[in-house]
C-alpha cells in the first residue's frame, strides 16, 4: 500500500475531493506534508480552533516549505504546529519577514537622497522598495498586490519617502511621501505631501508635527534639485525613444521600390535631390557618436 493510500485510510471522514486537493497540493516527492494537511483539516473541529479552509492549508504548507531556510523549527509535525494552526500561520508570516530583511538589497530597490541619525529621505525605485519603506502607511503605492499603482507614480513623477528614525514626530507624520509630477515645474509648483493616513498636508502641518524648519529646508531643496535632474533625464530619454521609434518605422525596402518606380516616371532632378537628402541623413547618422559605423569588406 502506498503512503498516499495509507494516509487516505487514516482519515476516512475527509471527502475524496478534499483529500485529492491535499494530495495534489503536496508537491514533495515523498508527500511529507499530506498527513499534516489532513490532520490540520480534522483539527478544525476542536473547540476555539483557528479558522481555516482547504485552500488556506494547501497555500500555507507550500509557503512553509519554500521558507524553511528562514524557519527555526522546521519540523511541521512538532507540537508547535499540530493542533495550533494559528501558530503555524504566524511562523510563516515571521519567516516571510525574515526572508525579506535578509534578501533585500537597498541599492537595487531605492535611491537615498539624504540620510542621517534623524531621518531617511529615500526614493523607492521598485514596488518591493515601496512596500518596505512605505510599510505601516495607507499609501496606495505600497499595496502588496498592486504594483501597477506604484509603477504609474514612478513613471509620471518623483516619489520620495521621508522617514523619521527617532519616532519623536506625531505618529501620522513619522512617514511622509513627497510627490511631484514631471509635468509640473521644479521650483515653483507645490509638492504634494501624503502623511501616513494618505491624506495630503502642507509644510506647516509637518512643522506642527515636529519636523524642524532646517530639516524641511534641506529635504525640500534636495527634492526639488533631484526632481530637476530627473526631469531633464526624462526629457532626454523621451526624445531618444521617439527618435528610435521613428527609425524603426522606416521601411527601406518599400522606399527603394518606390524610388525605382519614380525613376521611370519622374524628372531626374527630383530623383537626384531625394538621393542627396537620404545620403546626407545617412552621413549624419554615421558621423554621430551613437550612429552606424561603416565596415570594410
Amino acid at each position: 500500500m502506498s503512503k498516499v493510500d495509507e494516509i487516505r485510510k487514516k482519515y476516512p471522514e475527509i471527502t475524496t475531493a478534499t483529500f485529492n486537493r491535499f494530495a495534489n497540493g503536496d508537491k514533495t516527492p515523498t508527500k511529507k506534508y499530506l498527513d499534516f494537511m489532513c490532520r490540520t483539516w480534522e483539527d478544525r473541529k476542536l473547540p476555539n480552533s483557528h479558522y481555516r479552509t482547504v485552500g488556506m492549508i494547501v497555500d500555507y504548507v507550500e509557503r512553509f516549505d519554500t521558507l524553511i531556510p528562514f524557519i527555526s523549527n522546521k519540523d511541521v509535525y512538532s507540537k508547535d504546529y499540530i493542533g495550533n494552526f494559528g501558530n503555524f500561520l504566524q511562523t510563516i508570516r515571521d519567516a516571510a519577514e525574515t526572508k525579506e530583511e535578509k534578501t533585500f538589497i537597498r541599492q537595487e530597490h531605492a535611491n537615498v537622497l539624504m540620510e542621517n541619525d534623524q531621518f531617511l529621505f529615500i526614493q523607492p525605485t521598485s514596488h518591493r522598495g515601496s512596500i518596505k519603506y512605505g510599510a505601516n502607511t495607507k499609501w496606495c503605492t505600497t499595496g502588496k498586490n498592486d504594483p501597477n499603482t506604484f509603477n504609474r507614480y514612478y513613471k509620471n513623477g518623483l516619489l520620495v519617502y521621508l522617514i523619521d528614525k527617532t519616532k519623536t514626530k506625531t505618529e501620522n507624520f513619522q512617514k511622509v511621501a513627497f510627490y511631484h509630477e514631471y509635468a509640473n515645474r521644479a521650483l515653483n509648483d507645490p509638492i504634494t505631501l501624503y502623511a501616513v493616513n494618505d491624506n495630503t498636508y502642507t509644510e506647516s502641518h509637518m512643522m506642527t508635527a515636529g519636523w524642524g524648519e532646517d530639516t524641511l529646508l534641506d529635504v525640500f531643496t534636495s527634492f526639488r534639485y533631484y526632481f530637476l535632474k530627473l526631469k531633464e533625464i526624462k526629457k532626454n530619454k523621451d526624445f531618444v525613444d521617439s527618435f528610435v521609434l521613428t527609425l524603426s518605422k522606416l521601411n527601406f525596402d518599400e522606399f527603394a521600390e518606390n524610388m525605382q518606380k519614380l525613376e521611370q516616371n519622374t524628372n531626374v532632378s527630383y530623383i537626384t535631390n531625394t538621393k542627396q537628402k537620404v545620403e546626407a541623413f545617412l552621413e549624419s547618422l554615421n558621423n554621430s557618436k551613437y550612429g552606424f559605423r561603416k565596415t570594410e569588406n
